[in-house]
């Protein structure tokens, strides 16, 4: 799932899930050509990617051209990530290769071992911010390479209170989303800090899928899907920590990292924190992300509280 992408993606484009026979019959092939022999199953999908594996592998088929533009660019990026990050992270075994009948390049890696943080029940914030912060540190530290396009993050934050306002007309009655609508406008219309200009090497989508979590033991093990990573301010990468585990991840994260929140800093991490909340509010009532209208309601209820705890 794509949450900080610019929300004007194409999604009437044919998807690889249109025709999945032929999508699977197609990714077969290209495995064979990379020595691997077995079933091609499915393993997720997202609003950008569909993610089937082979055997070891892990084949990462775009859903759209848009997004097919920029595979190049993030396998040009796992290439060149430093071999001693303290979590796993994709390491792809070929440049992206367009399989037999397809339309756009795969991407092919080694599956990453562990379980997507957010199909978890529980886990341990303090643990989890402790092997985030010295990731982030390493990763940060790493030459940038641009994979999306850059945003405007005061235009793409500004923005997802209008998104919402309009997707939301003659539905809150009826979702119990009364009141929720004007209280992120308020939020996000606020006066804010400026951003700054210090950027470095970020994720930029590093949300409770794509942390990854050993079950047996509950360490953090892995870090996935680069596909919107670039140049951003460094508290962007800990927005997701502080949504979905709360402030003891984000204090034990920035520990870690070496590194403490300024205050202007806290005030725009929030502030984003509620906008990635409301697109997925706005994407979920649009049926192009997973996760039901409640459940995103619920969560964007729960930030908001979060947000406004401190003022």
């Amino acid at each position: 799932m794509t949450r900080d992408r610019a929300p004007d993606a194409d999604f009437t484009e044919p998807s690889p899930l249109d025709a999945e026979p032929e999508t699977i019959a197609g990714l077969g092939l290209l495995a064979g050509q990379l020595g691997r022999s077995g079933p091609v199953d499915r393993l997720g999908h997202g609003m950008d990617f569909v993610t089937y594996t082979c055997d070891d592998l892990v084949l990462r088929v775009p859903q759209r051209a848009e997004v097919a533009a920029l595979v190049d660019a993030e396998y040009r990026l796992l290439c060149s990530l430093p071999t001693d990050l303290p979590l796993a992270v994709p390491r792809p075994v070929a440049p992206p290769i367009v399989p037999p009948g397809g339309h756009f390049p795969v991407l092919a890696y080694p599956h990453v071992a562990g379980t997507p943080w957010c199909r978890l029940r529980a886990v341990d914030p303090i643990r989890l911010g402790h092997a985030v912060g010295p990731f982030l540190r390493a990763l940060h530290a790493a030459p940038i390479h641009e994979v999306a396009p850059g945003i405007d993050l005061d235009a793409w934050t500004g923005a997802a209170a209008d998104a919402l306002a309009d997707c939301a007309v003659g539905l809150t009655g009826a979702t119990g989303l009364d009141g929720l609508v004007a209280w992120v406008d308020e939020v996000l219309t606020a006066a804010t800090p400026p951003v700054g200009a210090e950027r470095v090497m970020c994720h930029r989508d590093l949300t409770d899928d794509h942390v990854l979590i050993d079950v047996a033991t509950g360490r953090p093990v892995g870090v996935i899907d680069f596909g919107d990573a670039g140049a951003s301010p460094w508290w962007h990468d800990l927005v997701g920590l502080w949504m979905w585990a709360g402030e003891a991840a984000l204090e034990a994260a920035c520990a870690g990292y070496g590194r403490h929140l300024g205050d202007d800093e806290r005030i725009l991490l929030e502030r984003h924190g509620v906008a990635v909340a409301a697109w997925d509010l706005t994407n979920a009532i649009d049926g192009r992300l997973a996760a039901g209208v409640d459940e995103a309601a619920a969560t964007l209820r729960r930030v908001l509280n979060l947000a406004c705890r401190r003022r």
